[in-house]
């Protein structure tokens, strides 16, 4: 089957899913839930690089939820990248500190114990301009705004955010501000 027949198809599977849980609730909407992430990612497996994105820089995950970050590290190695992921900000950055040549992306949790996804992103961005950040949050940027003042350097994504969206984020972050 061509490649964009198989994508319609998968779209078209994607609009009954959301409907479907649009009518639905309890453990119905959550496993309807769940195929439409997985069919989400398999639309994002259809329109993925053949090649290693960035020259082959990997991408540092940092999120105190084990589940987000496990999910996202997912969701990232299916899309061709290759991903590191620490638990909390101080051992990101230690890992950032051992592998900074080789990661063109960071992305990390904005509220976290410790060392705050701000004060990450400051401090990659003190010694490395041209590695990318994405702050992520459940917050909206309002919110944020409130709590913090500002963002600081680096870009922002909402969670939940789906793979699709992980992946152009990241692509254009690393277009951008990563690279040889």
């Amino acid at each position: 089957m061509p490649e964009t027949k198989l994508k319609a198809l998968l779209r078209s599977i994607l609009s009954r899913l959301e409907f479907a849980v649009s009518k639905s609730d309890g453990d119905v909407a959550s496993e309807l839930s769940e195929a439409i992430r997985e069919t989400e990612e398999c639309l994002a497996l259809l329109s993925a690089p053949e090649i290693v994105p960035n020259g082959g820089k990997s991408i540092l995950f940092i999120d105190d939820e084990d589940v987000i970050r496990n999910i996202a590290s997912r969701m990232l190695s299916a899309s061709g990248y290759s991903v590191l992921t620490a638990a909390d900000g101080r051992s990101g950055m230690e890992l950032f500190n051992k592998n900074a040549e080789s990661i063109g992306c960071v992305i990390v949790d904005l509220v976290m114990p410790g060392m705050d996804g701000i004060k990450v992103a400051d401090t990659i961005h003190s010694s490395h301009l041209r590695t990318g950040v994405i702050l992520t949050s459940g917050y909206g940027e309002e919110e944020i705004k409130k709590r913090y003042g500002s963002l600081g350097p680096g870009e922002f994504m909402r969670k939940p955010f789906s793979s699709a969206m992980l992946r152009e984020m990241v692509a254009g972050v690393m277009e951008s501000d990563g690279g040889p």
